[in-house]
């Protein structure tokens, strides 16, 4: 079981923070755990964090593997950010290379202006 707080205290919001927990999730999937997050005494969630932490999981394992992971603890707001966070990452990671990078260009570039 992976306990969130114990890693990133009980705002779950940065991007940083959420690489912490991605790194965690990961090295449980390649050491064949069934993965567990416990988010006991998280107080605040935010979509940079879960982009960080789940979303960029599509890119290394299947959406079977992801989707057999376990939310423990989690009010009903941190859950409706994930479902959205997840629902983008799967639409995203299904693109091919090219399309991704053209899609990651036009972000960058509004984002830029």
């Amino acid at each position: 079981m992976i306990n969130i707080k114990g890693i990133v205290g009980v705002n779950c919001i940065t991007q940083s923070d959420g690489k912490k927990v991605f790194d965690e999730i990961v090295e449980a999937f390649r050491a064949g755990d069934h993965v567990v997050l416990d988010f006991e005494g998280v107080n605040i969630y935010a979509s940079p964090f879960f982009n960080a932490a789940l979303g960029k999981l599509y890119d290394l394992f299947t959406v079977l593997e992801v989707s057999t992971m376990e939310y423990l603890n989690i009010r009903a707001d941190g859950r409706s950010v994930i479902e959205h966070v997840m629902e983008n990452a799967r639409e995203y990671y299904s693109k091919d290379q090219v399309a991704r990078k053209d899609q990651d260009d036009i972000i960058e570039k509004a984002v830029s202006e």
